[in-house]
C-alpha cells in the first residue's frame, strides 16, 4: 500500500547561500508504502514515463531523505527520482530489530512505487551503501546500477565497531524548543558545509516527542544486523564509487563488504569531506550525472 501527496514547504528555511536558495528546485511529492508492516515514507521528482532509468537515492546512518533535497531536482529533468526514509530514520517508522536485507526490500519498495517496472540505478551514501549492496547482490535482476558514496570501510561496519557506536549514542538527548533542538545538529563526522543547507536538513531531522524536541532516527539502527549474507560475486551491475578526497572509504578501489565488489569507475572528488554532497554539491552534481550519462 502506499500514498503520495505534496510535501509541505516547511522544511525550506533562509539560510546564506545563494546557491542554494536558487537551486533547491521543485518541490517533491511526498508518499508512504508499507514493507513489513511499517510505513516507509519517500519523496518523489521528475518524469514518471521517462525511459530512463530512475534514481533512488539511499541516505546514510541517522540520516534521512531531507539530505537530497538540493541533489535529487537537478538530475529530474529527463527521469524519475526518489529518496526515501529507511525504517528507523526520518518519517518513516520503527521496528523492533533492523536488518540490512530489511532496509534492501524497502529501497525496491520505494523504488516500485515511483517506478513501476524499472529497474533502478541506486545512489547510496555512508552507511545506506551496505543496504544498497544487499539489493545488488541479493536481488541482482532488480536493479541496473549502483553509485556509492563514499560508503563505510568494511572495519567500520564490524559488529565490534557496530557495538561500540550503539553505546555511545544509545540515548538520545530531549531538548525544550524545536528551534534548541535544530541548534544543536550537528554532522558526523563534523565539517564544513553550506549554512542553509546545513540548516535544512537539521529543520527535517528532529521531531516532538512527550517532554520536547528529539531526533527523527532511532537509536537502535546503529545495531542493523547483516542478517542473510552479500555475495560480491552476485553483483552484476555496474558499479561506481565516488570518493571525497578527506572521505572515510578506500580510494584504491578495494571495497569489501562480505567479498571485494568489482568496480567499474571510481572518481575522487578534490577538497571534499565524507559528506560530499553537503560541501561539493555541485562537484558532486557533476560526477553524477558523468556517470548517469554513460549508464542507460
Amino acid at each position: 500500500m502506499s500514498s503520495a501527496q505534496p510535501t509541505p514547504d516547511e522544511g525550506v528555511v533562509d539560510g546564506d547561500s545563494k546557491w542554494y536558495t536558487e537551486t533547491i528546485g521543485p518541490q517533491p511529492t511526498s508518499g508512504s508504502v508499507s514493507v513489513d508492516g511499517v510505513s516507509i515514507a519517500y519523496r518523489v521528482w521528475g518524469d514518471s514515463t521517462s525511459a530512463l532509468a530512475n534514481v533512488v537515492f539511499v541516505h546514510g546512518g541517522a540520516a534521512q531523505s531531507a539530505w537530497w533535497d538540493h541533489i535529487a531536482p537537478r538530475i529530474a529533468s529527463d527521469r524519475r527520482v526518489a529518496a526515501l526514509d529507511l525504517s528507523g530514520h526520518g518519517d518513516s517508522g520503527r521496528r523492533d530489530h533492523y536488518y540490512l536485507q530489511t532496509w534492501a526490500r524497502e529501497i525496491l519498495a520505494v523504488s516500485e512505487a515511483t517506478a513501476p517496472g524499472n529497474r533502478p540505478i541506486l545512489v547510496a551514501h555512508s552507511m545506506g551503501g551496505a543496504s544498497a549492496v544487499q539489493v545488488a547482490s541479493v536481488f541482482p535482476d532488480r536493479i541496473s546500477g549502483l553509485i556509492l558514496v563514499d560508503p563505510l570501510p568494511h572495519d567500520v561496519t564490524s559488529e565490534e565497531v557496530r557495538t561500540r557506536t550503539a553505546e555511545r549514542f544509545s540515548k538520545q538527548r530531549v531538548y525544550d524548543t524545536r528551534s534548541l533542538a535544530v541548534e544543536r545538529f550537528r554532522l558526523l563526522p563534523e565539517q564544513r558545509t553550506d549554512g542553509a543547507v546545513l540548516a535544512h536538513i537539521a529543520h527535517n531531522s528532529v521531531r516532538e516527542v512527550e517532554s520536547g524536541w528529539s531526533w527523527k532516527h532511532d537509536p537502535a539502527i546503529y545495531q542493523v544486523e547483516r542478517g542473510v549474507p552479500s555475495d560480491a560475486e552476485d553483483i552484476v551491475c555496474p558499479v561506481a564509487v565516488i570518493h571525497p578526497e578527506h572521505g572515510l572509504s578506500d580510494k584504491t578501489g578495494a571495497l569489501v563488504f562480505g567479498g571485494p565488489i568489482p568496480i567499474s569507475r571510481s572518481v575522487v572528488v578534490p577538497g571534499a569531506a565524507h559528506h560530499v554532497m553537503l560541501d561539493e554539491p555541485e562537484a558532486f552534481l557533476s560526477c553524477l550525472r558523468e556517470i548517469l550519462a554513460d549508464w542507460p
